[in-house]
């Protein structure tokens, strides 16, 4: 017995000085306002080769990032993560690997005011990024719509054949547009998929470089107090300075220009914040081989 009361005062005595040493501890410091958070967004017109990967990210001449920034992709990659850097200017430099060795291929400033969040879009090397407020803090719709709702935000981001040249010219614009596939997949009174002409408006039409901003897209609860899941088929519209709606040009494999729809049946969950980036550039004369076409989607919540 004699033996049982120390071994236990010993595990005791052991347990105790173990729960004594180990503290968690988070190394976390807050973000005031005379600090921003920012996601860097790589949508130059350019093929996923490793001669177009960016390798090397410095931020106010400091390195975050040696990790493969691929093209149509973002810094940082993870849902809701951000870069925090000081307010005011912000220099921005971008790498590549040329000939085994490191390039600078971008070099430029960006005025950034503190408290806030942005989306810093490189678009070309040789300008200066376009800059979008990310818009947090997020509003929620009101109840009772709440629960039943994601969110989207459309960016045009879309070059001519040319690679350089906006696809929208001067005074025109895109407008996208969405539907839902069968009446399984839907409330009552809900557009459902027939053809391409019972669509939706996301937000307003947008010109180059432009969003739209959040807003919310009805989705079917399928779990109570967890996800919904509602398949969407998205179209976009040219809309020309006269006025006049054209399907966006788009050419197939076969080098014939189509209308473009893009069938996304990724799971939906409510409340979530999706992003889409229309990136790339139209095929044009060049035909398929010179289209690069990227419908980018992240999360920012």
């Amino acid at each position: 017995m004699k033996i049982l009361k120390y071994l236990s005062i010993i595990f005791f005595t052991v347990f105790v000085l173990s729960c004594e040493k180990h503290k968690l501890e988070y190394n976390a410091a807050p973000v005031d306002d005379s600090q921003v958070l920012l996601q860097l967004n790589y949508v130059v017109p350019a093929t996923s080769i490793a001669g177009n990967y960016i390798i090397r990210v410095d931020l106010n001449n400091k390195p975050v990032s040696y990790a493969n920034l691929v093209p149509f992709d973002l810094f940082p990659n993870s849902v809701g993560r951000f870069v925090t850097v000081k307010e005011g200017d912000v220099n921005i430099k971008l790498y590549k690997t040329v000939s085994g060795a490191q390039e600078l291929v971008y070099d430029r400033n960006v005025n950034l005011p503190g408290g806030k969040r942005y989306n810093v879009f490189v678009y070309q090397f040789d300008k200066d990024p376009i800059v979008i407020d990310n818009g947090y803090p997020y509003v929620q719709e009101p109840y009772p719509i709440r629960d039943s709702v994601c969110y989207f935000k459309f960016y045009n981001f879309y070059h001519d054949a040319d690679g350089i040249t906006p696809l929208c010219k001067q005074g025109e614009k895109l407008q996208l547009q969405y539907v839902y596939y069968t009446t399984t997949d839907c409330d009552a009174g809900w557009t459902v998929y027939a053809g391409t002409t019972d669509t939706f408006n996301l937000g307003e039409p947008i010109a180059f470089g432009e969003t739209t901003g959040w807003h919310p897209v009805r989705i079917r609860p399928t779990h109570k107090m967890s996800y919904g899941w509602n398949p969407l088929r998205i179209f976009v519209r040219l809309i020309k300075a006269d006025g006049t709606k054209v399907w966006l040009p788009y050419l197939n494999s076969a080098g014939v220009q189509t209308t473009y729809t893009w069938s996304t049946t990724t799971q939906r969950v409510l409340g979530r914040r999706y992003n889409l980036i229309l990136c790339g550039r139209f095929g044009g004369s060049g035909g398929y081989s010179n289209q690069i076409w990227n419908f980018k989607e992240f999360n920012s919540l």
